[in-house]
C-alpha cells in the first residue's frame, strides 16, 4: 500500500468507533421521533389516555384541511385539540393503526389508518353507528423531543361519500 491508502486507511479505523457511535445515536433519535410520532396517532384514538402535553411543543402547527380561500389552513395547539375534541364527538369509538414510518433527520413520516365508528351528527347527517375507515398520511417535525409541526392529508373525499355528503361519479366503462 503507499502512503496515502495507509494514512487513509489509519484515518478511517481511528475514526471508525466514533462514526459507529454517531450511527448508533443517530439511529436512536430516529427511533425515537418514530415513537413519538406514533403517540401524536394515538391522539385521535378514543380507546388511549395520551397527553398531547408530551407530544405536542406549545407553539405546535398543523396544516391540514384544505380553505377554499387561502389553501392549506394552520391549526394552532389548541386549535388542532379542538379538532380532535369535536372529531371524538361525532366518531367515537376510533381506533388507529400504523401502516409505515419513514424518519429522516428531524422528521418522521407516517402513514395510517383510522377506524371510526359513526355516532354524532356531523355536517347536518344523522348518525348511523356504522363503522367506516380514513386513511392518511402525516409529516411531523420533531424539535426539542416535541413535535412542532404537522402536515396532513387524509382522504376526506373518500369518508364525506361514504357519509352521503357528496357523491362519486360512476366509473367508465371500457
Amino acid at each position: 500500500m503507499n502512503k496515502i491508502a495507509t494514512s487513509v486507511a489509519a484515518g478511517v479505523k481511528a475514526l471508525s468507533p466514533a462514526a459507529t457511535l454517531d450511527a448508533k445515536e443517530s439511529a436512536k433519535q430516529l427511533d425515537a421521533n418514530k415513537a413519538l410520532a406514533v403517540e401524536a396517532q394515538k391522539l385521535w384514538d378514543t380507546g388511549l389516555e395520551v397527553s398531547a402535553d408530551d407530544i405536542l411543543a406549545k407553539s405546535y402547527v398543523n396544516h391540514q384541511d384544505t380553505d377554499r380561500v387561502s389553501g392549506l389552513q394552520k391549526l394552532d395547539r389548541d386549535a388542532y385539540l379542538a379538532v380532535i375534541e369535536d372529531f371524538e364527538r361525532t366518531f367515537s369509538p376510533s381506533e388507529v393503526t400504523i401502516h409505515l414510518q419513514v424518519a429522516e433527520r428531524d422528521k418522521v413520516s407516517t402513514m395510517w389508518s383510522n377506524t371510526i365508528t359513526f355516532s354524532g351528527v356531523f355536517m347536518g347527517v344523522q348518525p348511523t353507528n356504522q363503522q367506516y375507515t380514513r386513511h392518511g398520511i402525516q409529516i411531523d417535525r420533531i424539535e426539542d423531543g416535541r413535535i412542532v409541526e404537522s402536515w396532513v392529508n387524509w382522504d376526506k373525499f373518500d369518508l364525506f361519500n361514504d357519509l352521503g355528503l357528496v357523491t362519486l361519479p360512476d366509473r367508465p366503462t371500457s
